[in-house]
């Protein structure tokens, strides 16, 4: 199941950005108790987690993936700043070095 919803965000702008806007808990609010909250989505929203009686794997996946997502987005802004100042320094090692000639 993790490896579907990982494919998916990283293969759908929309769903990932959609993912990457969420800000709290994800639960799946349903009676299933392997993948929901095992209540249903009232009583989810009424009750602490503490007290679901289900397991909410489905929304420990999509947690999971949010923080990768957050993660390497954050490692390709960093990338793109890291270049971004290469390049002039480059040019100017470029431009000094033909100038020493």
């Amino acid at each position: 199941m993790e490896f579907c919803y990982r494919n998916k965000f990283n293969n759908c702008p929309h769903a990932c950005h959609a993912l990457l806007c969420t800000r709290a808990e994800l639960v799946e609010g349903t009676m299933d108790r392997k993948w929901g909250s095992g209540l249903d989505v009232q009583r989810t929203h009424e009750y602490h987690p503490n007290y679901w009686p289900g397991e909410n794997h489905l929304g420990r996946i999509l947690m999971t993936i949010r923080k990768e997502l957050e993660r390497d987005w954050e490692l390709q802004v960093l990338d793109k700043e890291r270049s971004s100042k290469r390049k002039p320094s480059s040019l100017v090692e470029e431009n000094s070095s033909k100038r020493l000639q």
